[in-house]
């Protein structure tokens, strides 16, 4: 739906200031990197925590954005005359402000999900099982915040005839705007837990400040078995709907029955028993989908109806996962469903992606639709074709159909199997490839074809962590301080090109490679942040200029070489000087200070970037002195240096315990290194900080194996009584150490210690799941929140660093983000 720009006053308060008329909207952007359309666009300049908005103002405006919704803006800020620009208070408010206008043009069923856990898994099951009887808009993935939720409602569209959308909160007053924003007519509790309890008094706070969402809801869906939900709603009786396994409710869950992987549920309603097959047994989801069945039933669904849509219904990955591919490609894997608005987000996802490679979209028929299909083609189409992709593939009967719509490198077919079995997948080279489906198409199948190395153990890398691990080191900084980040050994085994994209978006200001050729892998991938080369060849310095390279300067004969180099081709280098104060690796001594300034002084080609040093113990308070000895003499070489050379430089000294622990000494810049990835070595923010990988398997086979026997080379794993052994295939070939053989490591499954048998193997290892619920094909975890990398190390006496680098690159990496 289009709105005029000038009706945004009606909307919300504030002054209008404009140099265009006439301008209407039906795109808005929070997020500089999700434009893709840029005609009916307006900005709302949001200040977050760590980012403000308007730092993206003049940058969308040379992208072609002619609409701003923004604070008051800095003194000397410069309004465009072909741009209109509203300004208001707060942008959040004033975002909030805009979809509730969007929403009351809407008479509709709204449902709005609330509670501690299992939001989003509800919303998209729901959403299945109510299609295609309703035509469902919903919240993409997990837009549960005070901006997500406004983006979620301005979804609503002419045809959208239910609403479905999360909120969440994570302190008292807040929830009141996202109730006046979504204005729902029904409500659904999932459950209450512990998050975000620091935001709130006690739990009766928390529930209290939910249940504010359904203040005007006709009905109010919940589980009688959570008591205090149950104790809060107890006279609201003519306006809830609840279930229960255990008190009189208006739907009883009788009694499950698991047999292998199905659970039949016995559920009561309206004096009729009806039986249910879910192939679901763990609690959780059994819980989730009662909530979707006492809906269903409220709605009126028939027996037979439900149960060919419980058929159907699968585990649905909440994220979007990035894998290595064969031929230089990446995927990114969304094949859980498809309908129109998720479409739209996971195309924002592929456009915004910086790895610099040709971007590709496999897109099967959109589900769910109960409108004009040739409309809805037609919009695809113009989204498809604003976002320049280098590749589409359409799969199923309505893309075939309407393939006319569609323009430039192009191909459709009706089924998958058309698709696999006409075309050659090796084809597909050095692209970033985005495969959305619905489930009935079964692009799982694609993704297994397509997948780099079909090897069952994957690190993951979780892109939200970096992010919040890189912003908590910024709030401990002064607003001056610049950020340097290690992404060297190929960042720490989590995958460089990945984590330098994502330290790019979020303004890092220098990224720090070992060697050039990492360094130039960056740059050819899109990386345009200043690069910092630890251990430079000099035998290619025509690399440095050609990637714009900055190499680290550490004796004279590489200080020498550089400088003859810059001569003989007239160009400008920057360089960094390293300075040993104890440290005794790399590094000029203090007495060659002179020396240095004297070459650069003689060549004015050479230009200092940075002058910085390595704390050999800043993670050990013990040896304090020692670090405090280091800065003392590093300000010595400083001064000597600043005393001959006039051009300005920046100093640094700390590196992540640094940060945590030497505050005082930031200067102009700090180098973050280990604790990005989560692991803080002083041991005083490890509890604000995230864990960045999780390394996993499978159980590959299960035997039983006699007391007696033993397991493993050598017959090192002689059994002490009669045990189930669990093959899981990660060997030392993919970091697995040998040194956790015979009872050394652990592993987890299902929630439980598995002992490592026997020698650690090339390939494979054997662990003892004795006493444990486990069969073959079930996750295995090596490290990760549970059992976490510090641990690990302890067990063989190694750092963190170690473990995490040891991960072969053969180990498949699959990055995500909600």
């Amino acid at each position: 739906m289009m709105y005029p720009f000038a009706d945004i006053p009606y909307m919300t308060n504030g002054k209008y200031i404009t140099g265009a008329v006439n301008m209407y909207f039906d795109t808005l952007i929070t997020d500089s990197r999700s434009v893709t359309s840029v005609k009916h666009s307006v900005f709302i300049a949001i200040k977050g925590q760590r980012h403000d908005g308007m730092q993206y103002v003049h940058e969308l405006y040379a992208k072609g954005v002619r609409m701003y919704i923004l604070p008051e803006p800095p003194k000397g800020f410069v309004y465009e005359h072909d741009a209109s620009y509203h300004i208001v208070p707060d942008t959040v408010a004033a975002l909030q402000h805009i979809a509730a206008w969007h929403r009351a043009k809407f008479n509709i069923p709204l449902l709005a999900i609330t509670g501690s856990n299992a939001k989003t898994i509800i919303k998209e099951w729901l959403s299945m099982l109510i299609s295609p009887e309703y035509h469902v808009t919903k919240s993409p993935k997990s837009y549960n915040s005070q901006i997500g939720v406004p983006l979620s409602v301005w979804q609503l569209h002419e045809h959208t005839t239910f609403g479905i959308f999360e909120a969440g909160i994570s302190k008292a007053g807040e929830m009141q705007n996202l109730e006046k924003t979504l204005k729902p007519t029904l409500g659904l509790i999932t459950n209450i837990g512990s998050a975000h309890d620091e935001g709130f008094a006690d739990i009766f706070e928390k529930v209290n400040e939910k249940l504010l969402l359904f203040t005007h809801c006709d009905i109010i869906f919940y589980c009688k078995d959570h008591e205090i939900i149950a104790q809060k709603l107890i006279h609201q009786t003519e306006r809830t709907f609840c279930w229960s396994s255990k008190y009189k409710a208006n739907v009883m869950l009788n009694g499950r029955h698991t047999n292998g992987n199905i659970t039949t549920l016995d559920i009561q309603y309206l004096g009729h028993t009806y039986i249910f097959n879910i192939h679901f047994n763990d609690h959780a989801s059994v819980e989730n989908i009662m909530h979707c069945i006492t809906i269903m039933l409220y709605f009126g669904f028939s027996e037979m109806s439900i149960q060919s849509k419980l058929d159907n219904l699968k585990q649905i990955n909440m994220r979007f996962e990035l894998k290595r591919a064969i031929n230089d490609c990446y995927l990114i894997d969304d094949t859980y469903n498809n309908d129109y608005d998720g479409f739209k987000i996971a195309l924002q996802f592929l456009h915004q992606h910086a790895l610099k490679i040709k971007k590709t979209l496999i897109l099967s028929d959109i589900m769910g639709n109960s409108g004009n299909n040739e409309a809805l083609y037609r919009q695809i189409a113009d989204e498809i074709s604003m976002n320049k992709l280098y590749r589409f593939v359409g799969i199923g009967p309505q893309m075939y159909k309407y393939q006319h719509f569609f323009r430039g490198n192009c191909q459709f077919f009706a089924d998958n199997e058309s698709f696999t079995n006409e075309n050659n997948l090796a084809a597909f080279s050095n692209e970033l490839i985005l495969i959305k489906g619905g489930r009935v198409f079964e692009f799982e199948k694609i993704v297994k074809i397509l997948e780099h190395k079909q090897h069952r153990t994957v690190l993951e890398i979780d892109l939200n962590a970096i992010i919040h691990n890189y912003n908590y080191y910024k709030s401990l900084l002064k607003p001056t301080t610049k950020i340097m980040v290690m992404v060297k050994s190929f960042a720490y085994g989590a995958g460089h090109l990945e984590i330098a994209q994502t330290l790019q978006y979020h303004k890092a200001d220098y990224l720090c490679v070992a060697y050039e050729d990492e360094g130039v892998s960056l740059r050819e991938n899109g990386i345009t942040t200043p690069i910092m080369v630890l251990n430079p060849s000099q035998s290619n310095f025509e690399t440095y200029i050609k990637y714009n390279l900055e190499p680290v300067v550490y004796n004279m004969s590489s200080l020498v070489a550089l400088s003859e180099f810059a001569n003989s081709i007239l160009k400008n280098i920057a360089i960094h000087i390293e300075i040993d104060t104890g440290m005794h690796r790399l590094g000029f001594m203090q007495s060659e200070i002179d020396a240095v300034c004297r070459e650069i002084v003689l060549n004015p080609l050479l230009h200092i970037a940075t002058v910085y040093t390595h704390l050999a113990a800043s993670d050990d308070p013990e040896l304090d002195h020692f670090s405090e000895t280091q800065i003392a003499q590093f300000n010595v070489c400083n001064e000597q240096i600043s005393n001959i050379i006039a051009a300005p430089y920046m100093k640094h000294v700390l590196n992540s315990a640094g940060i945590s622990r030497f505050a005082q000494y930031q200067m102009d810049m700090v180098r973050l290194g280990i604790g990005l990835y989560g692991i803080e070595g002083a041991a005083i923010h490890t509890g604000k900080l995230l864990n960045v990988s999780t390394l996993k398997s499978v159980i590959s086979q299960i035997k039983h194996v006699p007391k007696q026997d033993t397991v493993g080379y050598n017959l090192k794993g002689k059994l002490q009584r009669d045990s189930q052994i669990a093959i899981v295939p990660i060997g030392y070939g993919d970091g697995y150490n040998r040194l956790y053989s015979n009872g050394l490591g652990t592993m987890l499954v299902n929630g439980k210690i598995a002992k490592v048998v026997g020698n650690v193997c090339m390939d494979m290892t054997m662990i003892d799941v004795t006493g444990i619920e486990a069969k073959e094909g079930d996750e295995v975890i090596i490290f990760g929140n549970e059992q976490p990398i510090t641990y690990l190390a302890g067990l063989i006496n190694t750092i963190p660093y170690e473990i995490l680098t040891s991960v072969s690159e053969r180990v498949k990496r699959v990055f995500y983000t909600n």
